[in-house]
């Protein structure tokens, strides 16, 4: 018992995000906790048919927990109120996998043709412009392209 006290006092002083938008699985955590907690437990064959929690089931489950949760964010990418929230998340991706560092603008209008118009795709190279993800370069009497900027 002490234990799970311990672990709901850090989970309310240090939760993993600080994004409204896990409000619902920050109220469910404790409970995915306690439930990975018996399943762990039950999958502990030295104790079989014992139906009791020990504090190693809950550093099992917590551990468990936080792995799945470093990547947990990532489900939200490109979800917002913006029209253009997951055009621009799908460009960045498309950028950011690009092994080559100037793309043609024709090139990236070729690949999301079907997704934006010139209007859609010049405010998606605005929004990473800002970001400082990308630069959007203009040649005189050549092809514009996309310098993809170092943004780790």
């Amino acid at each position: 018992m002490s234990a799970w006290s311990d672990w709901r006092i850090k989970d309310r002083d240090c939760p993993p995000f600080h994004d409204e938008r896990f409000g619902g699985y920050m109220s469910r955590r404790p409970t995915h906790v306690m439930k990975l907690s018996m399943v762990m437990s039950a999958s502990d064959g030295t104790r079989a048919g014992q139906m009791v929690l020990i504090k190693d089931d809950l550093d099992r489950a917590v551990a468990v927990l936080e792995q799945a949760e470093e990547k947990m964010q990532n489900v939200f990418r490109g979800v917002g109120k913006s029209d253009i929230a997951e055009l621009v998340h799908r460009v960045m991706v498309y950028v950011k996998m690009s092994t080559i560092k100037e793309i043609p603008v024709f090139q990236l209008a070729r690949h999301f043709q079907s997704d934006m118009d010139k209007f859609t795709m010049e405010r998606v190279f605005h929004t990473l412009e800002s970001m400082n993800m990308i630069r959007v370069v203009h040649k005189p009497q050549a092809d514009d392209y996309i310098k993809v900027l170092d943004s780790g």
